[in-house]
């Protein structure tokens, strides 16, 4: 909604300058298309204010950089993911190829085990949100205690943050991640004793 109004207030915007621009060169009045130039602007900007209330942590510059973004370049996916606002328990999930695979990890990252094995589609484009069926990898996910035996997983991408549904314990939930290094490769770090 708040997409279609910015737009339609962004479009507007240019008309009305064009409006000015020959008005003034033909020496007429520019009050009425002043004005409209001026309340398109409101339309434009007011847009993305609400919006940035809906989703705090994307409002502001980041909103007229996402409007002015090229869609032409797919996002990198590729790499570790983290769930937002999460303390010593979170999601987190790696991407490689044509495979995510996401993990529930405990105690500050010395425990994780796999919940999601499955393929992953790269964006065709710059274009979101973007949407893939992730296929469960059910070779690796059945030996997993904590794995979810689910056929297929929907993610998305927009906004810098991958969003995916996940059963807790019996409640379904929306997990958020973004894209944040927690400690995939290599083993737990493990504090020597003090001698």
């Amino acid at each position: 909604m708040y997409f279609i109004t910015g737009a339609v207030g962004f479009l507007a915007c240019i008309i009305f300058m064009v409006i000015l621009i020959i008005f003034a060169i033909r020496g007429k009045k520019c009050v009425v298309p002043m004005t409209a130039f001026g309340l398109s602007i409101l339309l434009f900007l007011g847009s993305g204010f609400l919006f940035s209330r809906t989703a705090p942590d994307f409002g502001g510059l980041e909103f007229l950089e996402f409007l002015l973004r090229d869609t032409s370049v797919p996002p990198d996916l590729t790499g570790e993911w983290r769930e937002a606002g999460s303390g010593d328990s979170y999601h987190g999930i790696y991407i490689s190829g044509d495979v995510i695979e996401v993990y529930w990890v405990t105690e500050g990252g010395n425990s994780r085990s796999l919940y999601w094995a499955g393929t992953f589609e790269t964006p065709p484009n710059g274009k979101e949100p973007y949407t893939w069926v992730s296929q469960n990898d059910t070779r690796r996910t059945s030996a997993a205690q904590l794995a979810s035996g689910e056929a297929t997983k929907e993610f998305t991408y927009q906004n810098g943050k991958l969003s995916y549904p996940a059963s807790i314990l019996g409640v379904n939930s929306t997990i958020r991640v973004v894209k944040e290094s927690w400690g995939y490769f290599g083993p737990p770090v493990v504090e020597e004793e003090a001698e």
